[in-house]
This record gives C-alpha cells, sequence and structure tokens, in this order.
C-alpha cells in the first residue's frame, strides 16, 4: 500500500511474499474473493500472491512515491471494464485470500518518531527505530489497527 503522503507508512504482511495491500485482510473474515484491482503494477504485484487470480486494471504508472503518470480516464475506464468483465465472467473460480490467521502486519515508518507515536494505539509493538507490528487472528480488528496506526502518525506528521 502506497498511499501518496510525506508520513505515509508502508506497510507489509510478515508472509511470503513481503507485501500486500492489507485491505486484503478484511475478506477473510466475510469469506468473499476479491476478485479485481485497480492502480499501478505495484499494486498488482503486492496483491497476487494473497489473492491468486485477481484480475488488474493497472492504469497508471508510479513515477516518485508522490507522483504518478495516469491514462487518459476514458482509456482507464475502458482498462477498467474490461477487467471486471473478465472478473465477472471468472467469478466461480475466485476464492477468498489466502492470509493465514494470526497474521502480523509490519509497518515502516520513515522516521522513529511516527514510530513511536505508533504504539500508542493498542497492540502496535515497536519492532525498531522504524517498524512497528500488529498481530491479531481477528482481520477486522488487525485491518482497523492498521488505519488507526496509519490515519494518528499522518495526522501528526501534517
Amino acid at each position: 500500500m502506497r498511499p501518496n503522503s510525506p508520513s505515509a507508512p508502508s506497510a507489509v504482511f510478515s508472509l511470503p511474499p513481503d507485501q500486500a495491500d492489507p485491505v486484503s485482510a478484511c475478506p477473510p473474515h466475510r469469506g468473499r474473493p476479491q476478485v479485481l484491482i485497480t492502480g499501478d503494477l505495484t499494486t498488482a504485484e503486492e496483491i497476487e500472491p494473497f489473492c491468486p487470480g485477481i484480475r488488474a486494471a493497472v492504469v497508471k504508472t508510479s513515477v516518485s512515491r508522490f507522483a504518478a503518470d495516469g491514462m487518459h480516464p476514458a482509456q482507464a475506464r475502458e482498462v477498467i471494464r474490461d477487467a471486471a468483465h473478465e472478473a465477472v465472467q471468472d467469478l466461480a473460480h475466485a476464492a477468498p485470500p489466502t492470509i493465514e490467521l494470526p497474521a502480523t502486519l509490519t509497518v515502516r515508518f520513515r522516521n522513529a518518531d511516527l514510530a513511536e507515536m505508533a504504539t500508542w494505539i493498542n497492540g502496535a509493538v515497536r519492532e525498531d527505530a522504524l517498524t512497528v507490528c500488529l498481530t491479531d487472528a481477528d482481520p477486522i480488528r488487525l485491518y482497523r489497527g492498521f488505519v488507526a496506526v496509519f490515519m494518528l502518525t499522518r495526522a501528526i506528521a501534517e
């Protein structure tokens, strides 16, 4: 997950491979598959190991942490529409994300002050100067913990 914010932490599940979108922690709780993701190639590559077969509509290319080259909106709509159509056509073969629980979400911050502030959130444990981990058997609670850490540190840094 790479939100466009200078204070945004980067998040990874501590499961191979090393990176994934934390939103994927939610659907196993509901038993629903994720069949489509839109964004850049990095996002598509990071979610694939957790959601095998997910369709990706790549509509932008990251230029830096703060910028991307996006397709023209009309072209992006067509790419998304085509990927969504393929995803729906293959819905019978879709399965919920494969994240074993309990799962650990590791968040690496750009500076130690933000990592320390993240520990104000219940369950956030400091691993080193820049890294905080959250572990939970409940994917919704884990996701909510991540959101709380993200919102707190983003608000403080901005």
